[in-house]
């Protein structure tokens, strides 16, 4: 009788030690799966952060682009009118200038 409950608590360790090493295995297979499945989410926001940047980077090049077209317009607008100024100040000098000999003229 001792003998065999000796032999059942041999059998019993053994099942138990089997337990462990078989949970400790699927618990260390569990923690690397979770580490896969973080990896794969860390590159998945990788590439969108990627992806982010270079809509930010093609988003500011276009801004840029915007930028220099209407500074390129304005200064081209402000040249078109500072030649309509010039040539209204021109244009009223020769007026003054022709009611002067108009004057002179008739007196």
């Amino acid at each position: 009788e001792v003998l065999v409950r000796t032999e059942v608590a041999h059998v019993l360790d053994d099942m138990v030690s089997d337990v462990e090493s078989w949970w400790q295995l699927n618990s260390r297979r569990g923690v690397e799966w979770e580490l896969h499945r973080e990896a794969q989410r860390a590159d998945a926001l990788q590439r969108r952060v990627q992806e982010l940047q270079d809509e930010l980077t093609a988003t500011t090049a276009a801004l840029d682009h915007a930028r220099n077209t209407a500074r390129g317009a304005r200064d081209r607008f402000l040249e078109g009118m500072t030649h309509v100024f010039q040539e209204v100040q021109q244009a009223d000098a020769l007026k003054q200038r022709l009611e002067e000999e108009q004057r002179k003229a008739a007196a």
